[in-house]
């Protein structure tokens, strides 16, 4: 009895190293597991932050695109300005160059009346010599 009792409790302890061996066996998982939730948390810690990085970025292009929008329209109100002083130039260019055609109108009827007052006072000079030559006879 006392042999087999030894024998019982002998079976008995082994088991429970078993027993022991598999909870151990059994915490390692489950600290490897801790350690892969711990890692998987980590990625997506990781990942919260590259997607809050991109929006930031994309926050960040539109005030950009609004931005360029906003220099797109004050050049468009440039452009139209310029196109609207241009026209306004061109007006005063055409008014300007017939104000110069007439200038040269004016010049050259007023080269004509000189022409026209030489040739009367080289007319005159002339009487003026033949009276001259009357007196002097």
């Amino acid at each position: 009895v006392d042999e087999a009792m030894w024998r019982v409790n002998e079976a008995m302890w082994r088991v429970d190293e078993a027993m022991w061996r598999a909870d151990k066996a059994m915490w390692r998982a489950d600290e490897a597991m801790w350690r892969v939730d711990e890692a998987m948390w980590r990625v997506d810690e990781a990942m919260w932050r590259v997607d809050e990085a991109m929006w930031r970025v994309d926050e960040a292009m539109w005030r950009v695109n609004e931005a360029m929008w906003r220099v797109d329209e004050a050049m468009w109100r440039v452009d139209e300005a310029t196109w609207r002083v241009n026209e306004v130039m061109c007006r005063v260019d055409e008014a300007m160059w017939r104000a110069d055609e007439a200038m040269w109108r004016a010049d050259e009827a007023m080269w004509r009346v000189d022409e026209v007052m030489w040739r009367v006072n080289e007319a005159m000079w002339r009487v003026d010599e033949v009276m001259w030559r009357v007196d002097e006879a």
